[in-house]
């Protein structure tokens, strides 16, 4: 493990997630359990999402940047404890299978493909069966990996308008009410869904803005293609397989929404 990712990197990691005060990363390290790394890594997502720049006052561009690093921090860390959970099984001389599955997980770490010396990982289990949003499928059947799905989100969602900026381009909102909204809702809470439960919009306002958002906004598709990641070919033969995909996920459930 040490030969894939640095002890300086891991400490970096640490100190982002739990704090500066860290200082040994094997002895903070060596009792965590997944789940305690999990928790850690959700509460600071909610913490520095993207969604929350203008009530935080900071750059959007910004918040993207350092929502990426906990990302991959969050991702090393948990490589890590796994390999060392594993080290521990084969310290103990456990048996022959065991050895087995610890090589084979080892093994796909090592063969993990990179980019831009960061490494990237892949899903490699079966796809869920269920209908699955473009990005999802493409994820699920290994052709992206999981760093390049979010950094095609935080693209898609950076070209299209805001909710806000609609609704005051209809005259829906005003500059005041769009101030309210996003000091007073929860960063959990989405800006439309907040504004419709307040009365700030009306439901049809709010299902017309949120369709007039989804027409405006760039194909998910086309990130893939300005950043040379798949061609045209490649792409449309994804789109194909995905609908295909969805099509049987729909057939396996009844009108009645009950599994055949």
């Amino acid at each position: 493990m040490p030969d894939i990712i640095s002890g300086t990197k891991l400490l970096n990691d640490c100190r982002l997630l739990f704090g500066p005060d860290i200082v040994n990363i094997t002895s903070f390290l060596q009792n965590m359990l997944p789940s305690e790394l999990r928790m850690v890594y959700r509460k600071k997502v909610l913490e520095t999402h993207p969604d929350r720049a203008k009530m935080l006052g900071r750059l959007e561009s910004d918040m993207i940047q350092h929502f990426k690093e906990i990302v991959l921090a969050y991702e090393r860390l948990n490589l890590f404890i796994k390999s060392q959970s594993a080290n521990v099984l084969i310290a103990g001389n456990k048996t022959t299978k065991q050895r087995e599955d610890v090589q084979k997980t080892v093994r796909h770490t090592a063969h993990s493909k990179k980019q831009n010396n960061v490494t990237e990982f892949f899903y490699k289990g079966s796809i869920p069966k269920r209908k699955l949003l473009i990005g999802q499928y493409m994820y699920y059947s290994g052709a992206i990996s999981w760093r390049t799905l979010l950094s095609a989100i935080f693209w898609q969602r950076k070209q299209r308008p805001l909710i806000g900026q609609l609704a005051r381009d209809w005259n829906i909102l005003t500059t005041e009410d769009i101030r309210n909204i996003l000091t007073t809702r929860n960063h959990r809470e989405k800006f439309a869904e907040y504004a419709c439960r307040n009365g700030f919009i009306t439901h049809f306002q709010y299902l017309a803005l949120l369709g007039r958002q989804r027409r405006l906004q760039c194909p998910f598709g086309e990130y893939f293609l300005q950043q040379n990641i798949l061609n045209v070919k490649e792409l449309d033969e994804l789109v194909k397989k995905h609908k295909a995909w969805n099509r049987e996920a729909r057939e396996v459930v009844s009108p009645a929404g009950h599994s055949r």
